[in-house]
């Protein structure tokens, strides 16, 4: 073991065996008031050498179904909920700018006014996530989401009221991801972080894959006729839709029956769950404060959260920068994918939304696929750093490059097999730069988490309104 000095470029952030390019730099600087990581002692090194025993005897317990499955799958369906409340708009939005009469700028205002209430309260979410505890935060967020969008036909025709509700809907939604990194820190051991963490965080995925085609079921389930407005700026050439509103009516319903089962199943930690066994819970009382690469050492709680090492450590800025980068490219194609489809490569409402499922779809199984891989690759010893950069990695050179690919092909089947491949592969970000929240800090994931996400949904403002703009000022003719 080596003591990583304060002046080292990663030894305000770290705890550490090695150099700071190691696999160890990716540890928590959760240390004692000094600052400094304590030295093991021999009892120390005893204690860790039991606790290898201890897993050993746990080898069922990983093996089999338990409690923190069904955390795991409750929250991927919540997940799926509040993604499908979010993204449902981005296939309404056409019918409704036909219905509203919205320029491509004021439709841009609609789908990036979600984010102006979803960056407020990231850090607040973290923070009541952890005094509070995850299932109240995450459930709220779910909850409220639900009701808001029951709200939203009635808000439509009234863009400035539109506006806030949006904002109010993400406002609420924005404590779900801090609560379920707090969720995550309680219930996924170390062993099981990479496929628990990616397979329950697919629910978002899989929530954006069923909304798309969805929706455009439900808005082409009645279509009229199209008025001159519409004709002239070439929208909705199926007809208008209405029915939309049932969109919204649908999903609402959903996440409020969601909320009913999250109360009655749940606990938020494990200690507090009445139906978890007793080997279980030893179990993940052992394994869930180990450090990333599973190195026999538990990484100790500071007194207080580290917030400055989460804005002065440049581990974090680094890791914020890949976290808005991911972003811009998500959000872009997450509120305009369907207007692609639909105005670019021509397929009706219907059959975008049918399209613009797979590459969520694919997304879902990169996702799930690169924990698992994530998790197989560190047991054969590569270093977590190693496999962390890798996934990102492939998560941004494969969806980039064929991201930029899809801007120079004319041919339709060209165009979708390089959406769906660019936004699939992006997927394999769950195991790489967001894995690193809960490998950096596991006690404070939350808080550290939220200035992540505050900073990476940025994006989800600025993209759609560039986007927007570039459409009203160059037209929608596919150039």
């Amino acid at each position: 073991y080596q003591r990583r000095v304060r002046g080292t470029p990663c030894g305000m952030f770290t705890e550490s065996f090695s150099d700071c390019g190691s696999h160890s730099s990716f540890l928590q600087a959760e240390r004692d008031t000094d600052g400094m990581s304590p030295e093991p002692n021999h009892a120390q090194l005893v204690k860790s050498d039991l606790l290898e025993d201890l897993l050993e005897e746990h080898h069922e317990v990983r093996r089999n179904w338990g409690r923190r499955h069904l955390v795991a799958a409750m929250v991927c369906t919540g997940l799926a909920n509040v993604y499908a409340m979010r993204v449902n708009l981005s296939a309404a939005v056409l019918p409704m700018q036909c219905e509203y009469k919205w320029s491509n700028a004021e439709q841009g205002v609609v789908l990036s006014s979600f984010f102006w209430g979803y960056l407020i309260c990231q850090v607040p979410g973290g923070i009541l996530a952890v005094r509070w505890g995850g299932k109240p935060v995450f459930g709220f967020g779910v909850l409220c989401t639900a009701v808001l969008t029951l709200l939203l036909p009635v808000a439509a025709p009234r863009l400035g009221l539109l506006y806030v509700l949006r904002a109010l809907m993400g406002l609420c939604e924005s404590v779900t991801f801090p609560a379920f990194v707090v969720l995550a820190s309680a219930w996924f051991p170390c062993q099981e972080r990479s496929v628990l963490y990616t397979c329950t965080n697919a629910g978002a995925y899989l929530g954006t894959a069923i909304a798309f085609p969805l929706s455009g079921f439900i808005i082409n389930l009645n279509l009229g006729p199209r008025d001159e407005w519409s004709k002239q700026q070439g929208l909705c050439k199926h007809g208008i839709s209405n029915t939309w509103q049932w969109v919204f009516y649908g999903f609402g319903v959903a996440g409020v029956l969601w909320w009913v089962g999250w109360q009655l199943l749940i606990q938020g930690d494990p200690a507090e769950d009445t139906r978890i066994s007793s080997s279980e819970l030893e179990y993940l009382t052992l394994t869930t404060k180990q450090d990333a690469d599973r190195s026999k050492v538990t990484v100790h709680k500071s007194p207080m959260v580290p917030w400055v090492n989460f804005f002065s450590s440049g581990c974090a800025v680094v890791l914020y920068l890949n976290h808005f980068a991911a972003g811009w490219g998500s959000y872009t194609l997450l509120t305009y994918l369907p207007k692609y489809l639909s105005e670019i490569q021509h397929f009706d409402l219907a059959k975008s939304g049918g399209i613009a499922s797979l590459p969520y779809l694919l997304m879902w199984v990169v996702a799930v696929t690169s924990g698992r891989a994530a998790d197989w690759l560190i047991k054969r010893h590569l270093t977590v750093r190693s496999v962390r950069v890798l996934m990102q990695s492939i998560a941004f050179v494969g969806s980039g490059g064929l991201l930029v690919l899809t801007g120079f092909v004319e041919a339709q089947a060209l165009a979708i097999a390089a959406v769906t491949l660019s936004v699939g592969l992006s997927g394999a970000a769950t195991a790489g730069c967001i894995m690193v929240y809960l490998d950096l800090s596991p006690h404070y994931s939350g808080e550290f988490f939220s200035v992540g996400n505050t900073i990476g949904n940025l994006a989800g403002i600025i993209a759609p309104l560039v986007a927007g703009q570039i459409l009203d000022s160059k037209g929608v003719d596919g150039n």
